[in-house]
């Protein structure tokens, strides 16, 4: 299905859709498309990130404001005209436009957020400087970082840990040989008054003899398969994992390394109710081992490195696996 829908708007003042990279926050009317569908894209320019947010504000030349949200899960983008104009193109779906009449641009995001819901007051805490960085070699690196930062007398509330304390990306699971001394480390730093965050990604390795995380969520069936009409069996993605017993060869380009070295992974059904009731179990093992003050949970999309499933596989109706027109 394709689905194609233009209104004229009111004023050359336009403001939201993302989430994407915009040069300035009034958004240029001269024929610019924008898309949205929620995918693993770093930052950058006409490239859709990590959310979707198909809303956006009008600024009347009367200065009044108004809102519109067009409540669409499917895949689309807009596209914006001088006249002035705005099209929408999604590949499906139910067309629910919800408007808030503001009249001002404070009473827009009022409306806006009771209409979909307000976000979690943070901890107090979260509000602090907070250091975050991809490739600590072990546990001596933080320890160190830790050391100097305080030494330097930086302002330093929040540490985290990326993907590199896990043992193979495998999510609940400490690598013992560079970060052993890590669950101490962060105990000490907490005790100092420090707040401490790990990262997990939802996507559960299933080429391991002994991983509970995957084990008890093949028992608690919480990750997501094909309908029982295509086999009902796991839909299998590759993210971050490693396969056991392999040396990554990072000379290869990435997509080799793919293929050859990241194992099948499932990714948890957050829509079922036993999902939420495993996650959690593994979550509260996990603090018992080493303590921690918040979780960061990335490629939560769900993000995957392959295209489709593992294989290119895709096993619904040709027509919807292939769409004419891909926004």
């Amino acid at each position: 299905m394709f689905i194609q829908v233009s209104t004229r708007l009111s004023s050359l003042f336009v403001y939201g859709f993302g989430e994407t990279e915009h040069p300035t926050y009034k958004h240029d009317l001269n024929y610019h498309t924008w898309g949205m569908f929620s995918k693993d894209q770093p930052p950058g320019y006409k490239m859709n990130c990590y959310g979707v947010h198909p809303f956006y504000m009008g600024l009347e030349d009367t200065a009044d404001a108004h809102g519109v949200l067009l409540l669409n899960s499917n895949a689309m983008d807009v596209t914006f005209q001088p006249t002035p104009a705005l099209t929408y193109r999604t590949l499906g779906g139910i067309l629910d436009f919800y408007m808030v009449l503001g009249p001002t641009p404070e009473m827009v995001v009022q409306e806006y957020t009771a209409l979909i819901g307000r976000p979690v007051l943070p901890a107090y805490w979260s509000l602090g400087f907070q250091l975050c960085r991809y490739g600590y070699a072990n546990d001596s690196e933080i320890e160190q970082l830790y050391s100097e930062m305080i030494a330097a007398g930086i302002p330093y509330d929040v540490q985290y840990a990326d993907i590199d304390y896990m043992e193979r990306q495998l999510d609940f699971k400490l690598d013992e040989v560079n970060f052993p001394g890590l669950p101490n480390l962060v105990d000490r730093m907490r005790g100092e008054g420090m707040r401490f965050i790990f990262i997990l990604d939802p996507a559960i390795s299933g080429n391991e003899t002994d991983y509970s995380a995957f084990d008890r969520g093949i028992a608690a069936d919480v990750f997501i398969k094909y309908p029982s009409h295509l086999g009902g069996n796991i839909v299998w993605g590759k993210v971050w994992p490693d396969l056991p017993n392999v040396t990554v060869n990072e000379d290869l380009d990435w997509d080799t390394q793919v293929e050859k070295y990241r194992s099948y992974v499932a990714f948890p059904d957050f829509f079922r109710t036993q999902t939420a009731t495993w996650w959690k179990q593994e979550i509260k093992d996990f603090y018992d081992k080493m303590k921690f003050d918040g979780l960061w949970i990335d490629m939560n999309e769900p993000a995957s490195f392959v295209h489709g499933t593992v294989g290119g596989i895709c096993l619904g109706n040709p027509l919807l696996e292939n769409p004419p027109y891909m926004p």
